[in-house]
């Protein structure tokens, strides 16, 4: 194994264990918000279709509140890809769900709730800066599946206030991706340089 490549295990571990201490933060987050936004809709959307998604984000999250106990249990270096894996999926599920709101809580012949619900996706993927920037495969396994559907969703409504909104969205999209690249960027640089550091400072010592 090179030097190169031990740095680049030792800052995925880095990153990994970063993204995992989040995960309780990330849990309830995700609980409130979904549940907010349920209970927002109740009035306008199938209850059925609700439930459904309810049921689905709630799966979702008992999985990687399941696998959470996992990693704090079981988690050593060497298996640092194994769980940086689960992370990328656990992102791209918590994606998918997040995407279907804007498909199976879309209300027809409205202009407020689906307004409302692309401002909750929105706000979901900015709040996302935050934990995912550092490991942007988990970045881009969530915002992109998430703001997809309801773009696709509000250009099919063919008006030009829908495609103004798509448009904002993927602009939004477009600026928050650079921005977490830009951060990742940074972390990964200054992981590397405080591992370049200490394995200096070891061999001074020997």
């Amino acid at each position: 194994m090179t030097d190169k490549t031990k740095l680049d295990e030792k800052i995925l571990t880095e990153q990994v264990k970063l993204l995992f201490q989040s995960t309780t933060s990330l849990l309830l987050i995700n609980l409130s918000v979904a549940g907010a936004l349920a209970y927002a809709l109740w009035d306008v959307v199938p209850h059925s279709s609700i439930q459904l998604w309810t049921g689905l984000m709630l799966g979702m999250l008992v999985v990687r509140a399941l696998l959470y106990i996992s990693y704090q249990k079981r988690f050593k270096p060497e298996h640092v890809k194994r769980y940086s894996y689960f992370l990328v999926l656990g992102s791209a599920c918590a994606g998918l769900i997040w995407g279907m709101a804007g498909v199976l809580l879309f209300p027809e012949g409205q202009l407020e709730c689906p307004i409302f619900i692309l401002f909750v996706l929105l706000a979901m993927s900015g709040g996302s800066t935050f934990t995912l920037s550092i490991y942007l495969p988990a970045y881009f396994a969530f915002s992109p599946i998430s703001l997809l559907p309801i773009s696709i969703k509000l250009i099919s409504m063919g008006d030009s206030i829908h495609w103004t909104l798509t448009f904002g969205s993927l602009l939004y999209l477009g600026a928050l991706t650079a921005f977490n690249i830009k951060i990742n960027h940074s972390f990964e640089e200054s992981l590397r340089l405080r591992y370049e550091n200490l394995d200096l400072i070891g061999q001074l010592q020997v």
